[in-house]
């Protein structure tokens, strides 16, 4: 006769506390949202980064000294770089206006850009 088959040792479930789940990771800072693809329209650039977390601080100082202009700041992601913009405008002359005003306040000439 033959032997019987070996069967596989399973590992009873593991007690105690080191049973307990894993505590939840800490929490991260939130960062701003990334517009993938804007919508068209006249838009400022006020700053363009190779690295988030370099236009990420330059977006929170323009918000800071710019709060008439931090709802339409956003992040905008193009040719491998961040860019911190403004917008969209209705039409030029507002967008060159705003770039007035920005540039009097923020010390920084915006680009104006149409997509």
């Amino acid at each position: 006769p033959l032997p019987p088959a070996p069967v596989p040792a399973v590992a009873p479930p593991p007690s105690g506390p080191a049973s307990a789940a894993a505590p939840p990771p800490p929490p991260t800072r939130a960062d701003p949202p990334l517009v993938a693809s804007a919508p068209g329209g006249h838009f400022l650039q006020l700053g363009a980064f190779g690295s988030r977390e370099n236009a990420e601080s330059y977006l929170g100082r323009a918000r800071a000294e710019l709060a008439w202009l931090a709802e339409s700041l956003q992040l905008y992601f193009h040719d491998n770089l961040f860019r911190v913009q403004a917008g969209p405008y209705p039409d030029l002359p507002a967008a060159r206006e705003a770039a007035d005003r920005i540039g009097g306040t923020f010390n920084v000439k915006p680009l104006i850009v149409t997509r």
